[in-house]
């Protein structure tokens, strides 16, 4: 990377002027700047690609928010890159199918709503027939009551914070198959199961709760003992909506059944879900692993995060206190990042498109962890 100092009074700076002294960093990222006029300066870090000595968008840069002031002596400062993204999310194909409409981005998007033109707000059913597939890339509007064919406004907002707004006109082409698939599976398809573990419908079409205050479903026990199923005591629905994950906690000594309820527990394009009961044998053996410790930090506002061995984030806790737990893991190994909201308000900030306010603090922990069957891992954090 170059390290390049501008005066206070340089308005071009790294955007469109020549830097008055530069240095490069060596492979640890260390460097120096000899024989400095004494002044106030803009001080910067670029990596860059194009070799032209001036910050372009998508590059790497490092910047302080202050001014730096040079006097005799020896000082040092610490810089670190980041990539500021002031550019909106931008629509890059949409297809049309029987029963959704996908709408796919140049990026991954952390949210996206689907508007009525002209409005600015959602009926409740129509924001839940807008799903977020393929990692965030793709927005899927579901055909529904709530949704026929017609122009909407799609809002989409990308992990930076910008947001696009798009005029789509929805449509619907194809038949449906005569004959649909199954509507849901069960993760694993599994026989049996821990009594203290979960178990997982995975459904093809996001769903949602008809009267959240009912319970959707039954646990029962050794077919005599029946236990109502609610959320979010016993069972939460994924950020898509398109997984339910049940939460046994049984003390029951052979078998337990899942009965869902098809009144409470809906798909949101109206079709039958073809609710089954599972019926499976307990086990004292866990498929799956913990991760926990304890939290030492002086932050208040943060995301814990945990990555897969692909970095996708697989769960998170939102300002966990003292302590933090990961339950019911697929053996494998893992990473813990944390986004830092150091000025507290609700969401992590990467770089400044205008270079002025730095980058909020990410912590990673160091090491991978690996993750395994009926096994507690106990890893402390401190940030």
């Amino acid at each position: 990377a170059a390290v390049v100092l501008y005066p206070e009074t340089d308005t071009a700076n790294i955007r469109r002027g020549r830097p008055y002294y530069l240095a490069r960093t060596d492979k640890a990222g260390s460097f120096s700047l000899q024989n400095l006029k004494e002044g106030r300066y803009q001080v910067f870090a670029l990596a860059d690609k194009n070799q032209n000595s001036r910050y372009d968008e998508g590059e790497r840069v490092a910047y302080l928010p202050e001014v730096v002031t040079i006097r005799p002596g020896l000082d040092s400062v610490q810089l670190r890159l980041t990539r500021p993204d002031a550019r909106r999310p931008l629509v890059t194909t949409q297809k049309p199918g029987p029963a959704e409409f996908l709408v796919s981005y140049n990026e991954g998007l952390t949210r996206a709503q689907v508007l009525p033109l002209g409005a600015a707000t959602a009926p409740p059913a129509l924001a839940e027939a807008a799903l977020l597939t393929d990692k965030g890339r793709t927005v899927a509007l579901y055909r529904s009551p709530a949704l026929p064919e017609g122009r909407y406004l799609l809002a989409a907002t990308d992990s930076a914070g910008n947001v696009g707004r798009d005029t789509v006109a929805v449509r619907f082409q194809g038949n449906a198959p005569a004959r649909r698939g199954p509507a849901y599976t069960v993760e694993g398809s599994p026989r049996e199961v821990y009594r203290q573990g979960q178990v997982r419908f995975v459904f093809v079409e996001p769903v949602r709760l008809a009267t959240p205050t009912k319970p959707l479903g039954t646990l029962i026990e050794d077919s005599v003992k029946r236990r109502p199923l609610r959320v979010p005591q016993d069972a939460a629905l994924s950020p898509d909506r398109r997984t339910l994950s049940v939460e046994l906690n049984t003390s029951a000594r052979r078998s337990v059944s899942i009965v869902l309820d098809s009144t409470v527990l809906l798909s949101v394009t109206g079709q039958s879900l073809g609710l089954r009961p599972v019926r499976l044998r307990v086990t004292d053996q866990a498929t799956t692993g913990t991760l926990s410790g304890s939290i030492s930090t002086r932050y208040t506002r943060y995301e814990l995060q945990l990555l897969d061995a692909s970095n996708q984030v697989q769960a998170s806790l939102l300002n966990p206190k003292g302590s933090y737990r990961f339950n019911h893991l697929a053996p494998g190994t893992y990473r813990l990042r944390v986004l830092i909201d150091a000025n507290q308000d609700g969401r992590w900030q990467g770089g400044d498109p205008q270079l002025r306010l730095p980058a909020e603090p990410v912590y990673f922990l160091p090491k991978p962890l690996e993750i395994r069957a009926n096994w507690d891992q106990v890893e402390a954090l401190q940030f």
